[in-house]
């Protein structure tokens, strides 16, 4: 039975490699009886992220990139393949009622759901997430921390601007179950581990025989999307975002008091920038241990 394989993230699991390569490697994995479409792309995008953006509500959706309807005929078109759906979006577990019917298509078509995802360790997700929410504008400061925490033992993930970054697996595969309607056994979850997520991901969906044969391909390898953010690095964008607040919250009623915190803010970057030229590789990582011990416990 051929399939249609969901990679839903998970986000901070390298997703926008594992997309790269996908998209880089569309040919070749058509020889191998793996269709990773252009529909639900968008122009600069790797994975997809507007076929995701309609099916759940997502302000980002552009009709001139596709729709799930469109979607689907190529899966028609493609019937001796198995089709490839990759977006984090999808991770958010909130769909419409397009959804329903996109996924009742598929399995008009007596087609297999598989849906995949990476679950990271809980202390090295919310480090990550934190750093790419400092990189988004936002700042944090120490007492902000016990109350996202609080929220993620609540809720078992943490969601900004519709992203959701899960923390309990089971709650996770829970909603999986539910909302593509699939058992257990069509899930597949994968510990992530660190620059391993295209060789994790290809090993799930390509049988053991051609394994080998595909590898000696002339394969596009893509190099490392994200910048990774070291402890000071960190640090530097949190107060970098602060400053930038300051300024739009300058009036001329407390100008001597916000004057005072930007010089503040300035000396702390500057001193910080002096202090990452030395000592970045030697640094613990973002957050206290105390933060990391009340994350074991979600």
């Amino acid at each position: 039975m051929k399939k249609v394989i969901f990679h839903i993230g998970n986000h901070k699991t390298g997703t926008t490699t594992l997309q790269k390569f996908l998209f880089k490697n569309r040919k070749i994995l058509k020889k191998y009886n793996l269709l990773y479409s252009n529909i639900g792309i968008k122009f600069g995008d790797y994975g997809h992220h507007n076929l995701s953006y309609e099916l759940g509500n997502f302000s980002q959706y552009d009709s001139k990139y596709g729709d799930y309807k469109k979607f689907i005929k190529v899966i028609k078109q493609n019937k001796d393949k198995n089709i490839l759906v990759s977006s984090e979006n999808f991770e958010c577990l909130e769909f419409n009622k397009k959804f329903e019917k996109f996924i009742k298509e598929i399995k008009n078509l007596k087609l297999k759901i598989i849906v995949i995802f990476f679950f990271r360790n809980k202390e090295s997700l919310y480090q990550s997430m934190i750093a790419e929410l400092v990189k988004s504008g936002f700042y944090f400061e120490k007492k902000n921390h016990p109350q996202i925490i609080k929220s993620i033992k609540k809720n078992k993930y943490f969601e900004y601007n519709k992203h959701r970054y899960w923390f309990h697996k089971k709650k996770e595969i829970e909603m999986i179950k539910k909302n593509f309607k699939i058992k257990k056994s069509n899930i597949i979850c994968i510990q992530y581990r660190s620059n391993k997520t295209i060789s994790l991901f290809l090993d799930k969906i390509l049988e053991k025989k051609i394994k080998k044969k595909f590898w000696r391909e002339n394969l596009i390898f893509p190099k490392n999307v994200n910048i990774r953010n070291g402890y000071y690095k960190t640090l530097n964008i949190n107060l970098v975002n602060k400053f930038k607040a300051l300024i739009v919250d300058l009036r001329l009623n407390n100008l001597i008091i916000t004057l005072t915190s930007l010089i503040s803010v300035l000396f702390k970057i500057l001193y910080i920038t002096f202090l990452s030229g030395f000592f970045e590789n030697n640094q613990k990582k973002f957050l206290k241990k105390e933060h990391l011990y009340m994350l074991k416990k979600i």
